[in-house]
């Protein structure tokens, strides 16, 4: 009796510890896969800091330089509503474009150069570089776009939806569409020569 409990103890023993064994390679595997995640996030910050240090040291545009980037012409839609705002340092052109009774595009450009643009550069662009969401009402996605980065957000129950990305190295371009849809804007700003 002795033999056979003594059979049975070292079973299980050799058991536990073969099963403990694999719970340390699965905590050893979730820990390395932790470890790359953070690595990565943190190269992605390091790059997004140095961006915005960049735009810091950059002289901010004037309105006429700013204004010189909106295009009179979208396809053969005239720009109208032309407004300009330096708010917080920033100097932000936008422009709507009218394509017909239902259907507009209003066009954004915001200079990120000096403090208050690479604030505007954190705050509306790099802040939201990894942050997809989506509900029954609408969704926000980070995509591939030109090379770089772009944030399509749109609404589900009507067609509504915006399209955000950062060109030429210091402009933030926003493109919303009333009745336009995340495709016909992401054409539009192929199309633009915002650099």
């Amino acid at each position: 009796m002795k033999r056979i409990f003594s059979i049975l103890l070292c079973s299980i023993i050799v058991l536990a510890a073969c099963d403990n064994n694999s719970e340390s390679k699965e905590d050893k595997a979730k820990a390395d896969s932790i470890a790359k995640e953070t690595e990565r996030k943190n190269k992605v910050q390091e790059a997004k800091d140095k961006v915005a240090t960049d735009l810091e040291k950059l002289a901010p545009l004037t309105e006429e330089q700013i204004k010189a980037l909106m295009p009179e012409m979208l396809g053969d839609v005239p720009l109208s509503d032309y407004s300009f705002s330096a708010a917080m340092g920033a100097p932000v052109a936008s422009g709507e474009y009218k394509m017909t009774d239902s259907s507009s595009v209003i066009l954004t450009i915001s200079d990120c150069a000096g403090s208050g643009g690479a604030g505007l550069y954190n705050l509306q662009y790099a802040g939201q570089l990894e942050y997809n969401n989506e509900n029954d009402i609408e969704y926000t996605k980070v995509i591939d776009f030109n090379g770089s980065k772009a944030i399509e957000y749109c609404r589900k129950t009507i067609v509504e939806c915006s399209f955000t990305y950062f060109s030429g190295g210091r402009y933030l371009v926003l493109l919303e569409g009333k009745n336009i849809g995340a495709d016909d804007l992401k054409k539009i700003g192929r199309e633009l020569k915002v650099k």
